[in-house]
């Protein structure tokens, strides 16, 4: 497969705002045509070269309100050309395992997006919406008796939150995103849950840190069940360490998953096209000790 592109790139710096475009060509093309057949057995407009327009434009906007207090905004409209593997991925599987194939047919997403955020001194919230026009989703399709995992394209949106907060001897994090996939008015696929960690941090006492830290993933319901998504249940893990510094030397004693709990991500399961559904696991209890010399010998 051979992949070709140019764009140009522009920013204008005002005094709180910045504006900037990019525009150019994308060009992907296949060269082994004995492969348009298979590509044609379930597109028939199916074609080896795609020619897409690529295009963008944001605008932002940051400023100062008072001490110690900012806010910032984004405004962005863009299109890229699809993933070549959702064009032309190709392979073969016997009996009655699912073929897994591209799309050449796919027309190229169209995203805007919306983003706000205000901070402080010691925290950062930020909010933001994204509307998808052609965004590529994975499909389930059949060739006469023959199943095919393919590609599709949907309209989708996405919005959620980030959060940062530091401050003293606490450090926290915080996501999450709803996503929807509008044409079928079903949850959008491989969409992870809200995640929540949060770190305490001891002052130093004689070169010496201590911290422990709480992972907290919800459980994800919101799956897609004509793609066989499956859900995944809550868990808590817990991690703590112990460091020692000096101008020579560092040595840090971590312990990660303190309860050695079983549990794995919402998106660590095996893919296609070769296995998918099949939950990868996250470790047990790991200890690491780590040794760093601050000076030549």
């Amino acid at each position: 497969i051979s992949t070709y592109s140019a764009s140009i790139y522009k920013k204008f710096d005002l005094e709180k705002f910045s504006i900037s475009g990019r525009a150019g060509i994308a060009h992907h093309n296949i060269g082994n045509e004995d492969r348009l057949d298979f590509y044609k057995s379930i597109y028939p407009d199916a074609e080896l070269s795609r020619w897409f327009p690529i295009f963008g434009l944001s605008a932002n906007f940051s400023t100062m309100i008072s001490d110690g207090w900012s806010t910032s905004g984004l405004l962005e409209a863009a299109s890229e050309a699809p993933e070549t593997e959702y064009l032309f991925i190709a392979v073969q599987k016997p009996m009655a395992k699912p073929n897994w194939s591209g799309n050449p047919t796919l027309n190229q997403p169209i995203r805007t997006t919306l983003r706000a955020s205000i901070g402080y001194n010691y925290f950062n919230l930020e909010l933001f919406g994204t509307r998808v026009w052609n965004y590529v989703n994975l499909k389930k399709d059949a060739v006469g008796t023959k199943p095919y995992t393919t590609y599709e394209n949907i309209d989708a949106y996405m919005a959620g939150l980030n959060l940062r907060f530091n401050w003293n001897i606490i450090e926290m994090n915080a996501g999450y995103t709803y996503a929807q996939n509008t044409t079928n008015e079903s949850p959008l696929s491989e969409i992870p849950p809200l995640s929540v960690s949060t770190k305490l941090t001891s002052p130093v006492v004689y070169s010496t840190v201590f911290y422990i830290k709480h992972t907290y993933n919800n459980a994800q319901s919101r799956v897609d069940k004509t793609l066989n998504e499956s859900t995944t249940p809550a868990w808590n893990k817990f991690d703590a360490g112990v460091m020692y510094s000096t101008n020579s030397f560092l040595v840090s004693l971590e312990v990660e998953n303190i309860t050695n709990i079983l549990y794995y991500q919402h998106l660590s399961y095996l893919r296609d096209p070769f296995a998918s559904g099949n939950e990868v696991y996250e470790p047990g209890t790991t200890v690491r000790l780590n040794f760093r010399l601050n000076q030549l010998l």
